[in-house]
C-alpha cells in the first residue's frame, strides 16, 4: 500500500494569541480529496501572552500532529524555523514555511498534491525541488503582482533566474523535504534577520538541474502585512541597526555567489549588490566602509562597460576592414 504524502508545516510564533488559532485552522481545514498526513511544528520564541495555552488546546485534539516548542527568545525568526527543521519528522515529503500571522488557502496542499502527480506524469518531478503559489494581503491585492504578471502562466527557474535576481522573494512555497534532511548545515542564519541569505546558501548547494516552478494562476496564501510582534518586536530593539544588518546579511549572500556572478559576466547583478551593502553601510552610519563599496559598485560596472565597448571596437575595425578588402580594393 502507497503512504501518503507527509507534509511538514513549521510556524515560528511570537505573541500572536489574536492570530496564530486562524494560522491553525487554515492547515486543519485543508480539503482532503487527495489523502496526505501532515505535521505542524509550532516554535514559541518566548511568548508573554497566552499563545501556549491556545496551541495546547489544539494540541489535545490533534496529538499526533501539531508539536509545539518553547524557547528563549532568539529576536530571529530564522533561528526559530531552524528548530521545526531540525524536529521535523524524517519521512517527511514536503516543507511548508507558515508565519503565524498568515494563513493557508483551504485547497494549498491539495492543488500542490495534483500539480506534483502532472509533473510525475511530465517527467519534471524529480527535477522540480519546490513549488510556488501566488500570495494576497488582506487587502486582497496579490505581492509582486507587477512582477509575476510579466511571467508564463507556469515559469521554471534554475540557479541562473536567481543568480539574475528574477525571483528572490521566497513566498508561498511547497520544498522538498529531503533538501533539508540530507542536508543538516543547510539552515536560516542564526544572527541575521534577513531569510536570503539562507535561500542563497540553499541555490549555491543545488546543482543547475534543480528547479523551482512558479504557478501565476492561483493563490494559494493569505500574507497579512499588518504585523503586530515579529517586525515591531525587531525593529524596536534594532532600529539602529537594521541597516548594518541589511549589509550584513548582503555581503554573506554575496560571498556564495561572487565567483558565479563574475565567471558567467552577470556585472549587472554584482554591481546591484556592492551598491546595496554601500548604500546600506552609510544609512547606519559607516560612511567610509559605504563608501568602499559604492566605488567597488561603480568600478565593476564601468569595468565590463568599457571592457565591452574595446571588444566591440575590435570586432567593428575588423569588420570593416574585412568588408573593404572584399568590396572596394
Amino acid at each position: 500500500m502507497i503512504q501518503p504524502p507527509l507534509i511538514t508545516i513549521i510556524t515560528p510564533t511570537y505573541n500572536r494569541a489574536d492570530l496564530i488559532e486562524k494560522s491553525i485552522q487554515s492547515v486543519i481545514e485543508q480539503n482532503t480529496t487527495i489523502p496526505f498526513a501532515w505535521e505542524m511544528i509550532i516554535i514559541d520564541d518566548w511568548s508573554t501572552d497566552n499563545t501556549k495555552e491556545i496551541v495546547r488546546k489544539y494540541i489535545k485534539k490533534y496529538p499526533d500532529n501539531i508539536f509545539y516548542f518553547y524557547q528563549k527568545n532568539s529576536w530571529i525568526p530564522g533561528a526559530a524555523r531552524n528548530v521545526g527543521l531540525n524536529h521535523m519528522n524524517k519521512k517527511s515529503d514536503y516543507t511548508i514555511f507558515l508565519d503565524s500571522d498568515d494563513e493557508l488557502k483551504r485547497d494549498l496542499i491539495y492543488r500542490g498534491l495534483k500539480k506534483i502527480e502532472e509533473l510525475k506524469k511530465r517527467k519534471l518531478y524529480d527535477r522540480t525541488i519546490w513549488t510556488y503559489f501566488l500570495c494576497e494581503d488582506e487587502y486582497q491585492n496579490v505581492i509582486w503582482k507587477k512582477r509575476i504578471l510579466k511571467w508564463k502562466k507556469e515559469r521554471f527557474f534554475d540557479y541562473n533566474s536567481f543568480l539574475q535576481g528574477e525571483i528572490n522573494i521566497e513566498m508561498g512555497m511547497r520544498l522538498r523535504s529531503n533538501i533539508f534532511l540530507t542536508d543538516p548545515k543547510l539552515r536560516f542564519a542564526k544572527n541575521i534577520i534577513s531569510e536570503t541569505v539562507m535561500w542563497a546558501q540553499m541555490w549555491k548547494r543545488m546543482d543547475e538541474n534543480w528547479l523551482k516552478l512558479y504557478l501565476r494562476d492561483y493563490v494559494g496564501r493569505f500574507y497579512r502585512l499588518n504585523h503586530t510582534t515579529w517586525d515591531k518586536r525587531i525593529c524596536r530593539t534594532i532600529s539602529d541597526k537594521r541597516f548594518k544588518n541589511n549589509a550584513e546579511g548582503n555581503k554573506v549572500i554575496l560571498q556564495f555567489i561572487e565567483k558565479d556572478l563574475k565567471e558567467r559576466w552577470y556585472t549587472k547583478q554584482h554591481s546591484e549588490y556592492l551598491f546595496r551593502i554601500g548604500i546600506n553601510y552609510i544609512l547606519c552610519g559607516e560612511k567610509k566602509m559605504g563608501l568602499g563599496y559604492m566605488k567597488k559598485s561603480l568600478q565593476t560596472h564601468f569595468r565590463t562597460t568599457i571592457w565591452s565597448m574595446y571588444i566591440i571596437s575590435k570586432v567593428s575595425k575588423k569588420i570593416i576592414l574585412f568588408l573593404y578588402k572584399k568590396f572596394v580594393i
